[in-house]
């Protein structure tokens, strides 16, 4: 009974944790540049709608997830582009795409699926699972590996290849130089706008991923579907300070705080408006306690 639970609470955080550490792991390479992009939580949402709508028509998730992906990536080159050419505030871009990635799936919605509602697309087959042929040859598998999804082991993953990008990469060490200090990489050559392009498209490239994880393994799409998962992803990477390896467990520590709020709902009395709040609460604390943290290495 205790194992069981055990390996119940360790599916439902690996699950809830994936797409919060896809898209804070796409924020951090904003970030690194000096690039705050709060505009996480409309491209996980945009990418959600168009994975889960390509693969129903295509029957096939490599497509669903590229298509996000290509949407993803767009809309985050945009907001830059807006940014370079334009000198528009980030922040303000960030509200913008949010608002408007909200709007054009309520709109999709009813025009490609006839609904603004939950849809659920019960004919799709869950293809999604990395380790399922090895239910029957380990105990374990069928309770937790046989619900592992390949977005989780993509989320887990990018882990280690951001890592190396960032710190083992000519291509992290001069992103890291821009986000430091932007006149100094100027001087000895290094082209800041390029830079910032390449962050945001890598930023795009995993709130695509990060979207798909959420719609296509339920097989299903709502309008609300990132539920503030994009700005827990963006307290991630501030918690992370630009650290990979950070950012997973700022994201673990969410998604298990996320984890505990499901099952408690189901499991006590207690009222589930309550319990809801957990995760954001867990956020909010986590900020308080970073900047208390931050202030105190500064001598403040």
């Amino acid at each position: 009974m205790i194992f069981d639970t055990i390996i119940s609470v360790l599916i439902s955080t690996v699950s809830v944790t994936t797409p919060i550490l896809l898209a804070a792991t796409g924020g951090m390479y904003t970030q690194t540049v000096d690039e705050l992009n709060i505009g996480l939580e409309g491209l996980m949402l945009i990418s959600s709608f168009f994975s889960i709508y390509i693969f129903s028509i295509s029957g096939s998730v490599l497509t669903g997830v590229i298509t996000g992906i290509a949407i993803s990536v767009l809309m985050s080159l945009s907001m830059i582009l807006f940014r370079i050419k334009l000198k528009a505030n980030i922040f303000i871009l960030g509200l913008a795409t949010n608002l408007l990635a909200a709007g054009l799936v309520s709109f999709f919605g009813v025009k490609l699926l006839g609904s603004k509602g939950t849809v659920i697309f019960g004919d799709l087959s869950k293809t999604t699972f990395l380790l399922y042929p090895l239910r029957n040859q380990l105990d374990f598998a069928d309770s937790f590996f046989g619900n592992i999804s390949i977005f989780d082991f993509m989320a887990f993953a990018a882990v280690g290849i951001s890592q190396y990008i960032i710190f083992h990469t000519s291509t992290g060490i001069r992103m890291r130089a821009v986000g430091l200090s932007k006149k100094t990489a100027v001087s000895v050559g290094i082209n800041t706008d390029k830079n910032k392009i390449m962050a945001y498209m890598f930023c795009g490239i995993f709130c695509g991923i990060s979207g798909a994880a959420l719609s296509i393994p339920v097989n299903s799409f709502a309008a609300g579907m990132t539920n503030g998962r994009g700005w827990i992803a963006l307290v991630a990477v501030i918690l992370g300070r630009n650290n990979p390896v950070g950012i997973m467990f700022a994201a673990l520590i969410f998604g298990f705080s996320s984890s505990l709020s499901n099952i408690l709902q189901t499991g006590t009395e207690i009222s589930p408006k309550i319990l809801m709040i957990i995760p954001f609460m867990v956020t909010l604390f986590a900020l308080i306690f970073s900047s208390i943290s931050k202030n105190k290495g500064k001598g403040v």
